[in-house]
């Protein structure tokens, strides 16, 4: 097993300990390291909730308001990317544009414009990859003045 596919199972492992509520599907036979998708309700003080998995695993926990959801989703250390759902689209866009993450999806998880930027905030990586953004983020400009 991947040191990667273990800390994915560490998180879940963990969050079952703890009480949360663990639904996993089916991971893939054949060869290669695969992990069941996995749903897991937990509050929100959760470790599984608290950090980055980077496995297919949704944490859910229930909120009362969504200013209770936009708070604690801005006091995350992280920011990589978030999604907001509701019937109400407009008012989805302004959780979305409240929101503290390099990118925010309405109503979507996950899909990506190739002329967009995509980079997190916080403790979520430093730049932005694809687009023409990146090569500006990663180009250290200089002059050089020749006298002749």
């Amino acid at each position: 097993m991947t040191d990667r596919l273990e800390r994915v199972s560490g998180f879940v492992d963990r969050a079952r300990s703890a009480g949360g509520d663990v639904i996993q599907g089916t991971a893939t036979d054949g060869d290669g390291y695969f992990f069941a998708p996995t749903l897991v309700a937990a509050p929100f003080d959760a470790e599984i909730v608290q950090k980055e998995v980077f496995g297919p695993v949704v944490s859910i926990t229930p909120f009362d308001t969504p200013e209770t959801a936009l708070g604690w989703a801005n006091s995350s250390e992280y920011g990589l990317g978030s999604s907001v759902w509701s019937a109400d689209s407009q008012r989805a866009i302004q959780l979305a544009n409240s929101l503290e993450y390099g990118v925010s999806w309405v109503n979507t998880h996950g899909n990506m414009a190739t002329e967009m930027p995509h980079g997190g905030m916080k403790n979520s990586g430093y730049g932005s990859d694809l687009s023409m953004q990146s090569l500006l983020d990663y180009t250290q400009v200089r002059h050089v003045m020749l006298a002749s």
